[in-house]
């Protein structure tokens, strides 16, 4: 891909476009993405105070039991109508079947662990960091995929906002995921990517966060840009958003802004020039 005075120096965009191509509409034309602008310390379970360490493994716990209480099961998780939703949406791809959404993958792990607290044992989600693990619990109360993406790795434009794009992939674009850092990974042009104006930030709409772009568990606070996806009965990407910045507080994180893209709002920019002040405003086109 060609770039356009684009730099990946690692600081805060002065401002940041986000939108959402023509193209996705005429295919998937009830898309929508809801995203937050924030700023929270990212931290590992070593890391995080003991009364972190509580919230988090107790949120782990009842959203377990609740995929317990509504009797999901390792037999049946993929009748749920935003599994059924988002497969349809992969099988558009031609990726193969290792490809699925995020959230069909939180759900098979989730209803896996399920098991376990029926037989009135601890259900075991797995530990990334305080940030990671909270959206992955919101994303599995709203059966919605999500994603996050660090904001001063967004390639930046001298002239103009950074922009991030939902779009198709083109011919011979790949990128590296997030756990395979050594290995490129081609996108087929049916597939869809969130992308800055010279790398892919995220491949096959959440399959997998780009290894370069991804949150770190860096100790310090980190700006980010969370989204979550929706199509058709594949969720509820405003409720996933506005219920990520309910909990933010319960890990010392703090939300600037939230927005919702769709058919009739495709794009939105943002001034981010006082971001580290706590304020991000919209830019009037």
């Amino acid at each position: 891909m060609n770039s356009i005075n684009c730099t990946t120096i690692f600081t805060l965009p002065q401002a940041l476009k986000i939108k959402i191509a023509d193209e996705i509409f005429e295919k998937f034309p009830a898309t929508k993405i809801a995203f937050s602008i924030l700023s929270v310390p990212i931290l590992t379970k070593k890391e995080q105070s003991k009364e972190e360490q509580n919230y988090i493994s107790n949120l782990k716990q009842d959203t377990v039991k609740r995929f317990v209480d509504l009797g999901i099961t390792p037999e049946n998780y993929i009748d749920l109508s935003e599994i059924k939703a988002w497969r349809k949406v992969f099988q558009t791809f031609q990726a193969g079947e290792e490809k699925k959404s995020t959230i069909e993958n939180l759900a098979r792990r989730a209803a896996s662990e399920g098991d376990k607290i029926r037989a009135n044992k601890k259900a075991d989600m797995g530990a990334i960091s305080n940030f990671v693990d909270l959206y992955n619990m919101i994303s599995l109360e709203t059966l919605t995929p999500m994603g996050a993406t660090n904001i001063q790795k967004i390639s930046q434009n001298e002239h103009r906002a950074s922009i991030v794009e939902l779009r198709f992939a083109k011919q011979g674009e790949s990128y590296i995921p997030l756990g395979k850092d050594t290995v490129s990974m081609p996108l087929t042009p049916e597939s869809v990517v969130y992308a800055d104006e010279t790398n892919i930030l995220t491949g096959y709409w959440n399959y997998r966060d780009a290894a370069h772009c991804s949150v770190p568990a860096s100790n310090q606070i980190e700006y980010i840009l969370a989204v979550a996806d929706q199509v058709e009965e594949g969720g509820d990407a405003e409720q996933a958003i506005l219920n990520l910045n309910r909990e933010l507080a319960r890990i010392n994180g703090v939300w600037h802004t939230y927005q919702v893209l769709h058919a009739n709002r495709r794009d939105v920019i943002l001034n981010l020039s006082q971001i580290q002040e706590g304020i991000v405003s919209e830019i009037e086109i």
